[in-house]
């Protein structure tokens, strides 16, 4: 482990995202060009990989006592994966900032930035530390101190 500095920086993950009437979550990763779908009431680990970041956002919101539906959601972005850039993070921030919108569910920055990391630690099983998730909440374009 080494020293880390989270900045905001000019990369991007892109949703496009409606909510549904039913339980079913429609996923699609533009950058990958691979969909997956489950419903937010039997979520299961998933063997793809990328769609565990997901859909362990949901995880943690049912956890935490949100009743939420399920929705459709269209991806991509500019952030290499596996550059040591935090797709991941990116990637958790932006579905938990867009649910907690497009249901209205009321959850403050820093509880959003909480649950984004608890769901890589206890769905998709990575002990990642908090830093990511919150500058992904809390950056903004330049910041200024003071």
């Amino acid at each position: 482990m080494g020293f880390v500095l989270p900045a905001a920086i000019d990369k991007a993950i892109y949703f496009a995202i409606t909510p549904r009437c039913d339980n079913n979550c429609k996923l699609f990763a533009a950058d990958l060009n691979d969909s997956f779908e489950f419903t937010n009431d039997k979520l299961t680990r998933s063997d793809k990989g990328w769609p565990n970041y997901l859909m362990g956002v949901v995880d943690q919101l049912i956890k935490s006592g949100y009743n939420i539906k399920g929705f459709n959601c269209a991806f991509g972005g500019n952030i290499p994966i596996g550059a040591g850039l935090s797709s991941s993070a990116a990637i958790e921030a932006g579905l938990i900032f867009a649910l907690n919108h497009i249901f209205d569910l009321g959850i403050d920055k820093l509880s959003l930035v909480k649950m984004a990391q608890k769901s890589e630690n206890e769905f998709v099983g990575v002990n990642c530390g908090i830093m990511d998730q919150y500058i992904n909440i809390f950056g903004e374009q330049e910041m200024h101190s003071g």
